[in-house]
């Protein structure tokens, strides 16, 4: 018993040899075939598109391109926008992402407006997914947890969401991540995307997502007074904030974005960060980007200056608008970029 216990343990040390040594020469870090093939699109042709949108499904539905170039034809310089919205997109990947794309950027657009999230937990279900580790580089592995002990998330998240993380990390470098290749196949593409950019409504022509986008939408229906009680979250957020109250802020993700914010502007990119309406809360993300630099934050989540974006009529489910809504959306955003003086060159 002893001698095979030996054995299996040489067997694992290996294996895991083998594989940091595999890992280490051959990282893996392209984990996701739709982020892929979108950066390919929005920066094979230098300067071609500017703005780039950046985020998740709250981007991806949301930010109309055509209908975003139409409104500035006359200061746009004939550019055509980009969204790079990709769905499950999230804090701290979607950051890496960022990182990536700047460190190999050599003429990029004038502007990306990168979607405002606080630090995501990772779910274990996730750990099996090239997607789900292949951003844990030891850079990142430190940054999440620090983030995540930053935030206001009850405890327990904070211990798992730690151990999950460095799980994560483990799997990165000693996992089977070099030889596996995130699937083309599985490059998110939609047959009605035009620039990046599908609505929900649109998206349900897509036989494979129509069962699931039609249940997300009979769920909302079933209880639309969900969006207010968001709407009524964000108030009580934006007013403590009026009235005076400290906020806490969470200072590891914040010094994370004012160096993203300066090294985009050391290659000639005003990086914008967008707080999107319809969030489940607004207790730490509000007071974030309220302590992002001025001309780097826009705030389009109020409720009272904004009601077109949480109105029933315009939804598809409790955090996505429908078709309609995404028009209005868009109008919104530059509408806050013009008069903050955001204008697009």
């Amino acid at each position: 018993m002893r001698q095979y216990l030996t054995n299996l343990l040489l067997i694992v040390c290996m294996v895991l040899t083998v594989n940091g040594l595999g890992n280490y020469l051959f990282p893996n870090t392209q984990g996701d075939a739709a982020i892929e093939r979108k950066k390919s699109e929005a920066f094979q042709n230098a300067g071609e598109h500017d703005p780039i949108f950046m985020g998740s499904s709250r981007t991806f539905r949301h930010i109309d391109p055509l209908l975003f170039d139409s409104l500035l034809e006359q200061s746009h310089g004939g550019k055509t926008s980009y969204n790079l919205g990709v769905p499950a997109t999230f804090v701290p990947e979607m950051l890496f992402c960022y990182e990536q794309i700047m460190s190999g950027l050599e003429n990029g657009p004038s502007t990306i407006i990168m979607e405002l999230q606080e630090i995501n937990l990772l779910a274990l279900k996730n750990l099996s997914s090239l997607k789900g580790t292949y951003w844990i580089t030891n850079e990142y592995l430190l940054f999440s947890i620090k983030a995540l002990w930053q935030s206001q998330k009850p405890m327990v998240q904070k211990v798992v969401g730690s151990g999950i993380f460095v799980a994560g990390w483990s799997v990165n470098h000693f996992g089977f991540n070099y030889l596996t290749v995130a699937k083309p196949e599985k490059d998110g593409r939609e047959s009605l995307e035009v620039n990046g950019f599908v609505c929900l409504q649109e998206s349900m022509a897509d036989k494979q997502n129509a069962r699931d986008l039609w249940k997300r939408r009979n769920d909302y229906l079933k209880d639309t007074l969900q969006l207010e009680v968001r709407a009524d979250r964000q108030r009580k957020v934006q007013a403590a904030l009026l009235e005076g109250k400290q906020p806490h802020v969470n200072s590891t993700l914040l010094k994370k974005i004012n160096d993203l914010i300066r090294l985009s502007a050391d290659k000639g990119i005003d990086l914008i960060f967008i707080l999107p309406p319809r969030l489940p809360n607004y207790k730490t993300v509000l007071p974030l980007g309220q302590a992002i630099p001025e001309g780097h934050f826009v705030d389009l989540s109020s409720p009272d200056r904004h009601p077109e974006l949480w109105m029933a009529e315009q939804s598809f489910d409790v955090a996505h608008m429908n078709c309609n809504g995404a028009s209005f959306y868009t109008k919104a955003l530059i509408k806050e970029l013009s008069s903050s003086n955001m204008v697009l060159e």
